[in-house]
């Protein structure tokens, strides 16, 4: 873990030393004391239990990634919580991607979605959060899960290179210093080229998430494909989203991407024949409830055979909850 995360960020493990220690009714899951930690119970298993797989080695790499994220550059703040537990919730991601493959890592990346969905409160809650109750109000599933999946919704925007060349500039910048989102965002800013302010402003310093009704119709006379987005969630925050569009033609795929910027949205497309599948979000990336208006039960066994992401291969109404048919 320890090389594969210095490779990755570009940055050498920091520290002189690297050990792990599991405490007795130690109630706190884990902690990432500097070149120490500590874990509860749960890091004892025996062969039996791994025969079954390490429960514990997502928390491993957790706590690992901690110590570039969280020891070498710290959170300024509890309210910037979000430069320590994102980054670490999604180096779970990273390691999982890289020892299991994108499958399992998916899975995990659609379990943590989960655990911020259906966690009260969550949706009315910001990322950077200036008043809290107390600390503890955010150590929660908008730091750590939600955290996770918009950095998860960067990387894919930004693209491998730039997203872990922009991690490097931050550790690089800010190493054996305070860290804040606004200092993340002028570190991706710097390598990408890109003004990210409608990001940070949208994910960072806002709360919720769209939910999306998709409706698609294929018009034979204008040979016309059009694709209707409506943001259906409660309030009058509009979400701007760049958005992959999946077209499929038996086994040849075209991808468009257009950018979701209104309450209500028709892009358009003139294609010579219907598509066997208009696949929105393809790659799943969003963090967002989509509701499928108009998709058939043979799209959806085309999308489950054709389509092998882990979510598009789940038969969904919210986010992906149901299996296919098939």
């Amino acid at each position: 873990m320890i090389k594969f995360f210095s490779e990755k960020l570009g940055v050498d493990y920091p520290w002189q030393k690297y050990s792990q220690i599991v405490g007795r009714e130690y109630v706190s899951g884990a902690m990432e004391n500097t070149t120490a930690v500590i874990h509860q119970e749960n890091a004892y298993q025996d062969d039996r239990e791994l025969a079954d797989g390490n429960v514990w080695e997502e928390t491993i790499a957790h706590e690992l990634f901690h110590h570039w994220f969280g020891d070498l550059v710290t959170a300024e703040s509890w309210s910037n919580l979000t430069v320590n537990e994102s980054f670490a919730n999604y180096s779970e991601y990273l390691w999982d991607e890289y020892k299991y493959g994108k499958d399992f890592a998916d899975a995990h990346n659609y379990s943590d979605m989960q655990g911020y969905m259906f966690s009260p409160g969550s949706t009315e809650k910001h990322l950077v959060r200036f008043h809290y109750s107390d600390e503890m109000d955010m150590f929660d599933g908008v730091s750590y899960n939600k955290g996770g999946r918009i950095l998860h919704m960067l990387r894919n925007y930004v693209g491998d290179d730039a997203f872990f060349k922009s991690l490097q500039n931050y550790l690089t910048a800010n190493k054996f210093k305070a860290g804040e989102a606004h200092q993340l965002r002028l570190a991706f800013e710097e390598v990408t080229g890109k003004d990210l302010t409608w990001f940070y402003n949208q994910w960072y310093f806002g709360a919720g998430h769209p939910k999306l009704d998709i409706a698609t119709n294929y018009t034979l006379a204008k040979e016309e494909q059009t694709i209707t987005i409506t943001q259906t969630q409660k309030g009058d925050k509009v979400f701007q989203l760049p958005i992959n569009i999946d077209f499929y033609f038996g086994k040849n795929k075209k991808r468009e991407t257009v950018w979701l910027k209104e309450k209500e949205q028709t892009f358009t497309f003139n294609f010579g024949s219907k598509p066997d599948l208009v696949d929105v979000d393809g790659d799943r990336i969003l963090l967002a409830e989509r509701k499928e208006l108009s998709k058939t039960e043979e799209e959806y066994d085309f999308q489950y055979q054709n389509n092998k992401n882990y979510l598009a291969s789940l038969r969904n109404n919210t986010f992906g909850r149901y299996l296919s048919s098939k």
